[in-house]
């Protein structure tokens, strides 16, 4: 089962903002400064969107489509983002690993982050 402050955040966000995400799952992945995760895909198996909580430092997530095109994003933590259309099934997404990232010219160590993904598995 998914821990009772978990749901309460999510559902408390989805409240705010008038969205409506199913979820049944909930994965809780713990970084240190210079972890990151390779660029991927969520499987399939998991509904059309997919819902992120950002816990702690921050990193910078990068997403690339097929034809080359790269866009990157600083996440801090508190920030919450979601996936659907095409940023969840045709671009890939990852963290890079190393130790800090610049965000408009000002290098910004990492520590340790939690990421909270919650998807609804089909």
């Amino acid at each position: 089962p998914i821990p009772d402050a978990i749901t309460t955040l999510t559902n408390d966000f989805l409240c705010a903002t008038g969205l409506t995400v199913p979820y049944n799952s909930c994965i809780v992945n713990r970084y240190t400064g210079n972890q990151g995760i390779s660029a991927h895909r969520d499987s399939t198996i998991f509904g059309p969107c997919i819902m992120c909580f950002v816990i702690g430092s921050g990193a910078e997530l990068e997403f690339a489509h097929p034809e080359g095109i790269k866009f990157t994003t600083y996440l801090k933590g508190g920030d919450v983002y979601l996936m659907s259309g095409e940023s969840r099934y045709v671009w890939t997404h990852e963290i890079r690993k190393r130790t800090s990232d610049v965000v408009d010219g000002e290098r910004i160590p990492r520590g340790t982050r939690y990421s909270v993904t919650l998807r609804e598995k089909l």
